[in-house]
């Protein structure tokens, strides 16, 4: 069953409607970046395995970990320490979004260690973390002796 309508209702409902669509419209707009997924790996964090509460020793060799958003196998990640690229090998597992590497620390104090991923076409993503490296060690293998200085 249908009302008759005057032609004035008629204006008001199809600008009601066009309110509505317009409204749909802007927050679908607004939620698409949000609730698109990432293309690229982002460097979530970095951190450095030492145990202990100490911190890293001079001579001691320590794994640095940089954790990435999403698996991505044609990245590229670079780990540098006080701007100096890390000597050694970066491993990358994709299947649990991490990279390791292993870094022996060298000088005392604050070590700021910091990754950068890339990826071909894609924008660079970094993270990075500070680190006090406060006495001397000998690495025994699967430990490190560390002495304070």
């Amino acid at each position: 069953m249908t009302y008759p309508t005057t032609g004035r209702e008629t204006i008001i409902m199809n600008v009601r409607l066009a309110r509505l669509g317009c409204s749909a419209s802007i927050a679908a707009a607004i939620a698409l970046p949000v609730l698109a997924p990432h293309a690229a790996a982002d460097v979530e964090y970095v951190s450095v395995d030492f145990g202990g509460v100490r911190g890293p020793a001079v001579g001691c060799p320590y794994r640095v970990i940089v954790v990435l958003t999403t698996p991505v196998a044609d990245t590229a990640v670079t780990i540098t320490v006080n701007g100096i690229p890390l000597a050694g090998s970066v491993e990358f597992y994709p299947d649990d979004n991490r990279v390791y590497a292993t870094w022996t620390p060298t000088d005392y104090g604050w070590q700021a260690i910091e990754a950068v991923q890339t990826r071909p076409g894609q924008r660079e993503s970094r993270a990075d973390t500070t680190v006090f490296v406060r006495g001397n060690g000998v690495s025994t293998g699967s430990s490190c002796l560390a002495w304070p200085l």
